[in-house]
Parts: C-alpha cells; structure tokens; sequence
C-alpha cells in the first residue's frame, strides 16, 4: 500500500493501532476534556494522522490545527495496552505540514525566531556563567532555556546548588535543547540542535538537568531522531535523592504535581518524594499523581497556539490544589504556568537549590 506521509513512517504501527481501538485513553488527554471535544481526543488525532498517511483524507490546515492541540503529556499512553507514543506521532505530523506550510502561524513563528531566542538565551547564561571554558571529564549543569530565559536568577542559584551537591565545580551548558523546533514542526532543526548540544558537551562525564522538559528530549526524543546521548544524565532531584545530607527543611507545606516529562517521559517518581519530605513539614499529593497526574498546559507549544486551551488546561489541574500549600512542580515550565493561573507554585529545581544553599548558610 503507496503512504503519502514519509515523515510519519516510523509512526505508522502507532497511528494504525490507534486508529483501530475503541477509544480507551480518550479520558485521559487534557485538551480533549477542556474543550468537550471529540476532534482533538487522542484516537481522533492518531486516525486522522492514520488516514492521511493512506491518501484517505486530505491535509488542509484544519487538520494541521488538531495536530497541534497536544501538549506532549503522554497521558494517553498511561492507558494504552499497547504503549503507543502520540506525541512522537504527532511531532512527526507537525514536521510534515510545516514542510507543507500548513502549520498554524503561532508554530511557523517559533521556528522562524528560535535562533533570536537562542542567542538571548546564550547572552544570559554568559552574563551570569561567563564564557564556557571546557574542563574535561567535569560534570555539565543543564539549566534549561526556559528557566534562562523567564527566572535568570534561578538559573544562577540552581547552578550553585548543582555545585555543592556534586562536591566540585561544574560547565554550564548555555544554549537549548531544541524541544520548541521539534513541537513547532521543524523536525531538521531539532535534530541540528540536539548534535550541536551534544558537541558542545563532548568530553563531560556526566550531564545534570535542572528541566525535565529538556532531559526528556535529549534522553529520550533526541535518540528517535538518530542522536546518541554521549554522556551519563541525571536529573538534579535524582542528585539530590542520594545527598540528602545537603538539604534542610525550608517550607511548612508543599503540595506535589508530578509534571508530566519528568514522571511519565522519566518515570522519576520516587526521587521527587524522597527530596520534598526532606524539605517541607507537611508534603500534600494532588488527587491525580504519578503516571495519571494532570498536566500544566505548557508543553507541545499550546500555549502559543491555542492560549485559552493551554489556561483551562492548567486550572483543570489547579482544582485539586488546596490553594494553601505551596505547589511543587517537576517541571519549570509547568510551575510558571501554574503561576500564571494565580498559583503559588514551585519549580522542583528551584526549591532543591533554595534548600541546598540554607543548609550550606547554617
């Protein structure tokens, strides 16, 4: 049988059994359920991808817009007996209707102003880092672009953090992952970005990532796209599981969302447990947690496509949060999401670095 969708090639036993099943995750995707609608529930946007692959249904930019109402949670794939990847299916999609000029505009220009952004992010991490000067066999910090770009002292004060916890001094790494690229549609430009962050790393023996978000897409995405991991990863609150030593009580209460890449894309369960009930008094657990947990709204570039989706997504989350404990989340970008929602909210990162630096004032 002719495919019309190379792009989507290594997808195709995905998108051909989803397309066949009696709907089982439809529950589970947070953009289906705020928005009430069948168009955007998992099976509908996996048959859809099913049937254009076969020449059965034209591409048009109404197709392409459901492609981009995901958020990359993988809360489907919770469900799913046969442990198919939406989103993977999904950024693949995007690629071939951005190659096609289809892609909502909001996606085309993340793509187009990715390099200007980038070099913000860079200018910031020098600013506070310096120049990065390679010490080979040292250990590389991985802030994040996102929290460069949004929390610049957080940045700063998780390196610190970083450097204690590990007992040496350690590179930054101060560019990004290429995550947008890849949920904005630019497959190519995600692939170049993930070699390039692997070059500039060469010779470390071990990366630490403050950002689920970015470990999940140079540990897991990157190698579907042919790039191979050169060094050891490890998440900064798996760092800071084996040294609680180093850590102190800080807040009273902290309620716990498990964010989507670090508890589904890592399954880093455990670890962020073990860190908060060293930090806080009273830890919490939102109703829905672990690998059925809610998601933030921040991911797959929603909240540039479809901003008021990406909201409702967040305060569907938000209704199991007591609004009394500080909100914790895996993830920075799920925490300033959260934040925008008028949340007291957390990035996990920056409450381990604030922890770590207390201790070492005492």
């Amino acid at each position: 049988m002719a495919h019309h969708l190379p792009l989507v090639a290594t997808q195709r036993r995905d998108h051909t059994y989803c397309a066949h099943c009696p709907k089982l995750c439809r529950h589970a995707c947070p953009v289906a359920t705020v928005q009430g609608s069948e168009t955007t529930t998992p099976w509908a946007l996996m048959t859809s991808l099913h049937h254009a692959d076969r020449g059965n249904l034209e591409v048009d930019e109404s197709v392409a817009a459901a492609w981009f109402a995901c958020t990359g949670c993988g809360g489907c794939k919770s469900y799913c007996e046969h442990d198919n990847d939406v989103p993977s299916a999904l950024y693949a999609a995007r690629a071939h209707v951005t190659q096609r000029r289809l892609a909502p505009a909001e996606a085309a220009e993340v793509t187009a102003r990715h390099a200007e952004r980038e070099a913000r992010v860079r200018a910031t991490a020098e600013s506070l880092f310096g120049r990065d000067e390679r010490r080979i066999g040292r250990t590389r910090f991985v802030p994040g672009c996102t929290v460069l770009g949004t929390e610049p002292e957080d940045a700063s004060l998780t390196k610190e953090a970083t450097v204690r916890l590990v007992g040496d001094e350690v590179d930054v790494s101060p560019g990004c992952c290429g995550l947008p690229l890849l949920e904005a549609g630019d497959a190519a430009g995600f692939e170049q970005a993930a070699r390039r962050f692997y070059r500039d790393a060469r010779g470390s023996q071990r990366l630490v990532f403050a950002d689920a978000g970015c470990m999940h897409a140079m540990t897991v995405l990157a190698p579907q796209h042919g790039v191979t991991p050169t060094a050891e990863s490890i998440h900064l609150v798996e760092l800071a599981a084996k040294n609680l030593d180093k850590l102190t009580e800080s807040i009273p209460r902290a309620t716990y969302h498990d964010a989507c890449r670090l508890g589904r894309g890592l399954g880093l369960y455990e670890p962020p447990r073990t860190v908060i009930e060293r930090i806080a008094k009273e830890v919490i657990e939102l109703p829905a947690n672990r690998e059925h947990a809610g998601c933030s709204g921040a991911g797959g570039q929603l909240p540039r496509t479809d901003r008021a989706t990406s909201s409702a997504v967040a305060d569907e989350t938000l209704r199991g949060h007591d609004g009394e404990s500080v909100l914790v989340s895996g993830c920075p970008g799920a925490a300033r999401s959260f934040q925008k929602r008028g949340a007291e909210a957390l990035a996990l990162s920056t409450l381990i670095a604030r922890s770590v630096l207390e201790r070492g004032e005492r």
